[in-house]
This record gives structure tokens, C-alpha cells and sequence, in this order.
């Protein structure tokens, strides 16, 4: 949810930042997976392409903030970390 929040707080300020008089009612965080986009049929992965299709969403754009590159890059934890289970 603090995600959702956070991301309706961002667009919010950048419309008032430049003079927009207007209000955030939908946004999504949406993290694409490139090997999704449109897999070989074979592969037995889902497709993005075939999903949106389905849902008629797929004239809809689909851009990102963060490159899912960054999705390969192990976290350094200190020693002794244990997981609390709690959004931080």
C-alpha cells in the first residue's frame, strides 16, 4: 500500500509543481519483466502482449522508473540481519 501512497504523492506534486490544478485518481506500480513481453509459444511462460489483449488494455503505454536490471543486484545485508517480516 505504501507503494500505491507514495506513488500518488510523486504525480500530486509534480502536478502542482507545474501549475496543474488537478488530481491523481489512478495510478499502478508495474514492474515488466521483459522475458514476459512476448515469449516464444513454446517457452510456457505467460505473455504480457496476450494478456493485455485479453483484458483490452494493450494500447495502454507501459514505461518504468527503474530498469529491471537493477532486479539482478544482490542487497549487502549487515551481519546477523533477520527479517522482520514489516514494510520499512
Amino acid at each position: 500500500m505504501r507503494c500505491v501512497e507514495s506513488l500518488f504523492q510523486v504525480f500530486q506534486f509534480f502536478l502542482t509543481k507545474f501549475g496543474f490544478n488537478s488530481s491523481v485518481v489512478e495510478c499502478a506500480c508495474v514492474v515488466e519483466l521483459k522475458m514476459f513481453i512476448d515469449p516464444p509459444e513454446d517457452s510456457g511462460l505467460p505473455s504480457r502482449t496476450k494478456l493485455f489483449e485479453s483484458m483490452k488494455i494493450n494500447h495502454v503505454p507501459v514505461w518504468g522508473l527503474i530498469s529491471e536490471d537493477v532486479l539482478n543486484v544482490e542487497a549487502t545485508l549487515p551481519e546477523g540481519y533477520v527479517d522482520d517480516g514489516e514494510e520499512h
